[in-house]
């Protein structure tokens, strides 16, 4: 078994370590560590099945909690910083019960706490990328389902390094609404429709030291995306938080980043949560844009290009035989002219104001 250890001692390890706990299977996230830290005489190769420990250290000792497992699906090593960058897509979440976890965390923190000690003849980890010897792991887990994420987030929720936390999930995922991170090197946008209505939901559950107080996950866009909410609801075991968000209209293509984390109202300098950041891409109705290339085709160039084809010399038969040639452009072009007119009305009243 792979393992990559990481801490909270930093704010950016606590915010990868809640990404890695609250983004959704399929989501892909990096992973970066100086090579001096990867176990000697090891190297994970890509497709490596890994999971993620977390180190707490209270009362200078480590404590070691499982948290969720990955697949390795690039890796990218630097020569010249003598580091590596790690790839890795999120799969199923540590199993832990609804209630007693003490036998699962501490059979799991004893295996790391002895192959530390067998290769390092120590407690502290030289090595943060290390390979468990299969045999000597516990035999009581393994990957847990989707629905397992209250029971994992309401146990790290508990730990010290983490109370203070606020954990949310995507969840009720629509095709148009996912905010999965498909590949965090090259970000792809998110594709709306303008003057349209998107709805996002989260499942959220706060530290222990957060039970009961209103942190929500905020969301952040710019003036071409109004958010209404959070419209809030209560589950079994984690709160339901909805979020509205309305495009604007618009005839060429915008953008708007789209960003969610939850911020601490007192103190936002030291809010820490899972964080969601991508763009959006609001493009034009279609048929407005097609209609109005239309109208313009048809109240401007058909009266010319009817000249050419109802001609004096050249007319059809059967419309000679009603017609003239002379009346038959001349009703075109009113015709045009008219259709012009109240199709431009017609659009002008889907057209953006204010400014657009």
């Amino acid at each position: 078994m792979v393992v990559f250890l990481t801490n909270a001692k930093k704010d950016l390890y606590k915010r990868d370590l809640l990404n890695v706990a609250c983004k959704n299977e399929g989501d892909k996230i990096n992973f970066s560590y100086d090579n001096k830290y990867c176990e000697k005489g090891f190297k994970p190769a890509e497709g490596n099945k890994v999971l993620i420990i977390f180190g707490e250290y209270p009362d200078n000792k480590y404590k070691y909690h499982s948290v969720r497992y990955c697949t390795i699906e690039k890796i990218i090593e630097y020569e010249t910083s003598e580091s590596t960058d790690y790839h890795l897509r999120l799969e199923g979440y540590f199993l832990y019960a609804d209630d007693n976890n003490t036998a699962i965390a501490d059979a799991w923190h004893q295996a790391v706490i002895d192959d530390i000690a067998k290769k390092e003849k120590t407690t502290k980890p030289a090595y943060f990328i290390r390979n468990l010897d299969d045999s000597k792991l516990p035999r009581t887990q393994n990957i847990g389902p989707k629905d397992a994420w209250p029971n994992l987030v309401k146990y790290l929720g508990n730990l010290a390094d983490l109370e203070k936390c606020v954990f949310f999930q995507q969840v009720e995922v629509k095709k148009r609404t996912d905010l999965k991170d498909r590949d965090p090197a090259k970000p792809t946008p998110i594709h709306w429709d303008s003057n349209k209505l998107y709805e996002i939901q989260f499942l959220m559950r706060p530290g222990k030291s957060l039970l009961g107080k209103a942190v929500f996950p905020v969301v952040t866009t710019n003036s071409n995306i109004a958010c209404q909410g959070p419209f809030i609801s209560q589950t079994g075991n984690a709160i339901k938080v909805r979020y509205v968000l309305a495009t604007t209209e618009t005839l060429k293509k915008k953008y708007s980043p789209l960003t969610i984390k939850s911020i601490d109202a007192t103190d936002a300098a030291t809010s820490i949560s899972p964080e969601f950041s991508n763009f959006v891409e609001i493009a034009p109705k279609s048929w407005l844009v097609f209609l109005s290339f239309a109208l313009l085709f048809i109240g401007i160039g058909f009266p010319q290009l009817a000249e050419v084809i109802f001609s004096k010399e050249s007319t059809y038969c059967f419309l000679n035989f009603c017609f003239s040639g002379e009346h038959l452009i001349n009703g075109i072009k009113i015709f045009s002219f008219a259709f012009l007119a109240i199709g431009s009305f017609i659009v002008y009243g889907k057209f953006p104001k204010g400014g657009d």
